[in-house]
């Protein structure tokens, strides 16, 4: 079986330039933007209901973490760090790898794992 996942979104990608402020913190500011095309595959997010180490309230409200996997291109300028804003919404990029054509041609893609 095969799927073929077809660029269906364009995602502006920015990546965080870091500089130093007058207190020596290194933070991210603006960045360039690039256009990418992409297919978003939304995933299972994560749900956590500890109230005081990562912002949830409880098990009736859970911080919710969404999470997605996104395919470009081999050839795309992305990498973890950088901000993928598709359809309005950010996500950060967390891990990507290069997955090559098993079949030795040139349908291989990047594939990228995302949180908002």
């Amino acid at each position: 079986m095969m799927t073929l996942l077809l660029p269906t979104h364009t995602a502006f990608r920015t990546r965080p330039t870091m500089t130093e402020d007058e207190h020596g913190w290194v933070l991210p500011d603006g960045g360039e933007t690039i256009t990418v095309q992409c297919s978003l595959q939304l995933a299972s997010g994560v749900a956590n209901v500890t109230a005081n180490e990562t912002g949830g309230a409880g098990p009736y409200q859970p911080r919710v973490v969404m999470a997605a996997n996104v395919y470009t291109a081999p050839t795309a300028d992305v990498m973890p760090g950088d901000i993928l804003t598709i359809d309005g919404a950010d996500w950060q990029v967390r891990t990507a790898m290069d997955v090559p054509d098993p079949s030795g041609g040139d349908a291989g893609c990047r594939v990228m794992g995302v949180e908002v």
